[in-house]
């Protein structure tokens, strides 16, 4: 069976910089052969192809650049499952109120529409008190990609 994983793009970004649990758990979503999480508006693919336009452009801060656009295209052409990525306006303004990042809502509204609702990320926006509403309001699962690998 398919898990389904909404990755936030800072996974993306360390994965570029060479962190190696970032490395991994993109390398394990490919070989387990894994859902990825998009939107049918185009925002995560969007912001996925923003991080590898960046980080195309700084080979020195980010030498992982070429794995993270293969794991890209291999994503988007064998793995990817979209979503509606339809947000309540009670979850949007529950989620601003607690000083979350507009430019993350996507990512949220497309992981609450998902089978497994999974969200991981190495982002520091996503606070405890960010975390509990998700899990208590949105029955979504947030993790770390550390935590994500042992999931895998």
């Amino acid at each position: 069976m398919l898990d389904d994983w909404t990755i936030d793009t800072l996974v993306l970004y360390e994965c570029a910089r060479l962190d190696t649990s970032a490395i991994c758990f993109l390398s394990n979503i490919l070989y387990k052969r894994k859902n990825v999480v998009f939107d049918t508006s185009n925002y995560i693919k969007d912001q996925y192809e923003d991080c590898i336009r960046t980080t195309k452009k700084d080979a020195k801060m980010y030498p992982g650049n070429a794995f993270v656009e293969k794991w890209f295209k291999h994503a988007v052409n064998m793995l990817a499952v979209k979503n509606n990525g339809y947000l309540q306006e009670m979850h949007r303004i529950g989620l601003m109120s607690k000083k979350f990042h507009d430019d993350d809502l996507m990512f949220v509204a497309a992981c609450h529409c998902s089978n497994d609702k999974r969200l991981v990320s190495k982002d520091s926006d996503y606070t405890q008190d960010i975390i509990d509403y998700l899990s208590e309001e949105m029955q979504i699962k947030f993790t770390t990609v550390d935590n994500a690998l042992k999931i895998l």
